[in-house]
């Protein structure tokens, strides 16, 4: 057998395993295993990627996406709180009245005052970091190369693939939050006020209340909880190239290993959804998306075994190291780095020699 270029032991160094992906194909028709038969390999397959991680960072102080709790001393407004709303009736708030109210708990009523507290969450801060792991989301994996010399059982190639990757990243740890709140009150005007939770009618009719607010201190330090979601969706498109090793093992199996680098571009965004609970049980709401892509670079080394079934086709199994640094998503005190410097794909085929 003769000895392999030192030129070939180059392009295999081991920096080259801190680059990117493929897969790896591997042997000549096992008809032909000896003389090498066979000049091209294409193959088609499904793949996953193992070990991808993401840490999502939650630092600063946050405004809510509720709604306004609207002007104060004024007639004929929306009022929209964490435990309730005042809102303009059917009626246009004749008389600066309203039927169409609502309160969710009995201690926002004062039967000696005859009053309605309201509560609205102007911010809150919080502070949070939490690793996940990516969910194993299917891909596809396709590749084509060509035997550059043959050694018997031996086999130097090229190959240039291609992968696509759908990444997805969930953080739903609570985090303990320190609010603000504006407060208001309304006049229940001697009414029969209905038992908590209430929702009135905006005809107009049934229990009224005054719809002028009147504005108290503002609440500060207030404790709360934020819970929901924290995602990090998108897409990975890979191109890789690199030489490739191909070994007859047995008559029907054959390993082809290699190495070589890769770039790609992830394309994906970062999604919130986050709901901030008092103990009171009033609750205010937090959402929003930041997109974000970029081009990645790094490198691959695996290998594949290739199970023969039928003259000119065999099944392939593979596993492929690869190395892509990291992307950042999100932005405003709301982040998450996708690591993809350790990941490890598993792929499965048909491949063609011919």
């Amino acid at each position: 057998m003769k000895t392999l270029p030192s030129t070939i032991h180059s392009l295999l160094k081991p920096w080259v395993v801190a680059g990117l992906i493929l897969p790896l194909p591997c042997i000549a028709d096992v008809d032909s295993e000896d003389d090498g038969g066979w000049a091209k390999e294409f193959r088609i397959g499904a793949m996953t990627s193992l070990n991808l991680t993401a840490r999502f960072s939650t630092h600063g102080n946050f405004a809510t996406s509720s709604g306004s709790p609207g002007p104060t001393g004024s007639s004929g407004a929306n009022h929209l709180y964490d435990d309730g709303f005042v809102r303009v009736d059917g009626t246009g708030n004749t008389g600066g009245v309203t039927s169409l109210w609502g309160y969710n708990s009995a201690s926002q009523y004062n039967s000696a005052n005859q009053t309605l507290t309201y509560h609205s969450t102007s911010s809150y801060s919080t502070t949070g970091e939490t690793k996940v792991d990516g969910t194993l989301n299917p891909g596809f994996d396709m590749a084509y190369g060509g035997k550059l010399v043959q050694w018997q059982r031996l086999s130097l190639s090229w190959e240039m693939g291609f992968q696509w990757q759908n990444l997805g990243f969930t953080d739903d740890h609570p985090l303990t939050a320190v609010a603000q709140r504006t407060v208001h009150q309304f006049s229940t005007g001697g009414i029969v006020v209905p038992q908590a939770p209430y929702s009135g009618p905006t005809s107009g009719l049934g229990p009224v209340i005054g719809d002028v607010a009147t504005a108290l201190p503002t609440e500060m330090g207030r404790l709360g909880k934020v819970t929901g979601t924290r995602k990090v969706e998108g897409s990975l498109y890979l191109f890789r190239i690199g030489p490739k090793l191909n070994f007859t093992l047995f008559p029907r199996v054959g390993l082809g290993v290699g190495a070589g680098p890769a770039v790609g571009y992830l394309d994906g965004k970062y999604d919130y959804n986050e709901r901030l609970t008092f103990v009171d049980g009033s609750q205010s709401s937090s959402s929003g998306s930041h997109g974000s892509s970029d081009v990645v670079f790094g490198g691959y080394a695996g290998a594949t075994l290739h199970f023969f079934v039928q003259k000119d086709a065999d099944i392939y199994l593979g596993a492929q190291f690869m190395s892509l640094g990291h992307q950042d998503f999100g932005a405003n005190g709301r982040e998450a780095r996708v690591d993809m410097s350790q990941g490890l794909q598993v792929m499965a085929g048909v491949h063609w020699p011919f």
